[in-house]
Parts: C-alpha cells; sequence; structure tokens
C-alpha cells in the first residue's frame, strides 16, 4: 500500500476536452431551442388558418341549412359573408408560412 504521501499529485481543475464537450452541448441545446420555437411559430400560424377553416365551414353548413336545394359548387363568398360570425364583411384570409395572405 503506497502511503499518503508517496501518491501522485493529481491537478485539479478542468481540461480543455471538458470544456470543449460543455461547450459543444450547450451550442446544441441553444440550436435545438432556436428550431423548436420557429416551429411554434409555423403552428400557431396552422392552428389561425385551421380556425378560420373551421369558421367557413361552419358558415357554409348554416347556409346550406337555410337553402337545402342549393348545390355546393354554386355557393360564392357573397352568400356566406353574412353567416360569418361577428357580423364580418368580408371574407377572411390566412397567413401562409412565407407571410403571404391567402385567401379562402
Amino acid at each position: 500500500m503506497i502511503s499518503p504521501l508517496h501518491r501522485p499529485h493529481h491537478r485539479r481543475g478542468v481540461t480543455l476536452i471538458e470544456m470543449s464537450i460543455v461547450i459543444l452541448i450547450l451550442v446544441s441545446l441553444m440550436t435545438t431551442g432556436l428550431f423548436v420555437s420557429n416551429k411554434i411559430g409555423d403552428w400557431k400560424l396552422g392552428r389561425q388558418a385551421s380556425e378560420t377553416l373551421r369558421m367557413v365551414y361552419s358558415a357554409q353548413r348554416l347556409y346550406l341549412a337555410d337553402n337545402p336545394t342549393r348545390p355546393v359548387a354554386s355557393i360564392t363568398n357573397a352568400q356566406l359573408i353574412a353567416y360569418l360570425p361577428k357580423r364580418q364583411t368580408s371574407m377572411p384570409t390566412v397567413t401562409a408560412l412565407d407571410g403571404r395572405q391567402l385567401p379562402i
């Protein structure tokens, strides 16, 4: 058994490899966070578009309930506007992922 006086001295501290690994992990986490935050914005746009389309679909169903003999393909935007909630005066639009406004 080696006595405590004859043990080799080990330096305490952080090596360059350990620091590099920690920095690499932090950069990876930050990159993942930025990627996820961008996708959350896309998800919000998709959610808003889904709600808008659901609103127009409901207006179309209400219109067809009042006009059951009318073919679906012949319904115009002007006819649906009166059935949209919140007394809208025009058909809503949705925002595409590239920022363009898309008509319904």
